[in-house]
């Protein structure tokens, strides 16, 4: 399993117990523990935006 496809399974289990804040909150760890390309990645990997994951970070 790909790490996008890790995510998008992560995310899509959580996603109907997470609001807006827990969405960022997770969306940037998961972009900080990914490093230099985490944002574009999660991003990509959950259909969040890029501001929204800064937002957690």
């Amino acid at each position: 399993m790909s790490i996008i496809e890790d995510i998008r399974t992560k995310f899509e289990a959580l996603m109907p117990y997470m609001d807006e804040k827990l969405r960022r909150l997770w969306s940037g760890v998961e972009a900080v523990s990914l490093g230099k390309e985490g944002i574009k990645t999660v991003a990509f990997a959950t259909g969040l935006s890029s501001k929204t994951i800064k937002r957690g970070i």
